[in-house]
């Protein structure tokens, strides 16, 4: 599990302890200025018109999305990257119906031989 939170070192330290005493944790680590990789991914289902389904696929092609289920009425998105290109995506999206958003949060994982 990824858990993000902003403020000062002492809260974090906190967190930090008050999570390592819970029985299912193995370990809680921050990360704050390691190389790391973050990532989260979104699908989105998107109500589209035969008419507006090759702007949508631009659209799409554009932020590397992948089409995942297409249909007469709705498609299916699969985007993944920086919260920032995700959430640009989906204002990119909004001119179409959005049925349905699934969000994963983001994930984490340290660069090289360093153990996340």
């Amino acid at each position: 599990m990824t858990i993000t939170a902003s403020g000062d070192p002492g809260g974090l330290d906190q967190i930090i302890k008050q999570m390592n005493k819970l029985v299912d944790i193995i370990h809680c680590t921050d990360h704050t200025g390691e190389n790391t990789v973050i990532r989260e991914m979104a699908l989105i289902k998107v109500g589209i018109t035969a008419a507006e389904r090759s702007e949508a696929f631009q659209i799409a092609e554009h932020f590397g999305a992948k089409s995942l289920d297409l249909t007469e009425k709705s498609a299916i998105f699969m985007v993944t990257g920086a919260s920032s290109k995700l959430d640009a995506f989906i204002n990119m999206l909004a001119k179409f119906e959005i049925i349905e958003l699934v969000r994963t949060g983001k994930v984490v994982m340290a660069r090289g031989e360093q153990e996340t």
